[in-house]
């Protein structure tokens, strides 16, 4: 396998190092978008995870010669029509998660359905060999009152995997990064990379 650089089209230092997590053991050097002087001034105007993913890493691409991941994900509560969805990120956005986990299990009060799945779509660009690919990746489970933990973050301490007791927010992160959307994701993106850096 060829060495491949990889710039992460995000800002946020939990997703790069979840990245450098997921990547470890594969001769991928990761950097953030930060590390290589960029703003990620771009809005996300797309209505879906692939959309904004595409979005974004379209706009780092442009900037940059080098092979780009970007990737959108959010929280999915299934009684809320899917809400937050692509706006978890921007939903009460100036507010602690904290606040936001209040306004969701106050939403689901009275609903008996507490199910929700986390998406996770990742783009690859290679602008040099003009590759884009998109990957999808989901992780089912249900909404509980938040426990804080050592590991996770953003909607992890109130969101229970499906074959597990506990959050996100308390399982560690090899176990986390196994079963995760974004693992998931991961996992069909790297299937891809085996073949793409032969």
């Amino acid at each position: 396998m060829k060495k491949l650089d990889i710039v992460i089209a995000t800002g946020n230092k939990n997703k790069i190092k979840e990245y450098k997590e997921l990547f470890k053991g594969y001769p991928i050097n990761v950097t953030s978008i930060k590390d290589e002087g960029i703003t990620l001034d771009v809005e996300e105007t797309g209505s879906t995870f692939i959309e904004n993913s595409l979005i974004k890493a379209r706009y780092v691409a442009s900037k940059l010669d080098k092979v780009v991941i970007a990737d959108d994900s959010g929280l999915c509560v299934h009684a809320l029509d899917d809400f937050p969805g692509i706006y978890s990120a921007r939903f009460k956005e100036n507010e602690p998660y904290s606040s936001k986990h209040k306004a969701i299990l106050e939403m689901l009060e009275g609903k008996e359905d507490k199910s929700a799945h986390f998406t996770c779509a990742i783009v690859f660009i290679d602008a040099k060999e003009n590759v884009e690919k998109t990957f999808e990746g989901k992780c089912y489970g249900r909404i509980i009152e938040p426990i804080e933990g050592p590991y996770g973050f953003g909607y992890d301490p109130i969101f229970v995997p499906n074959g597990k007791e506990e959050p996100f927010s308390v399982l560690p992160d090899e176990v986390k990064n196994d079963i995760s959307h974004r693992g998931v994701a991961t996992k069909l993106l790297m299937d891809f990379l085996k073949d793409y850096l032969k």
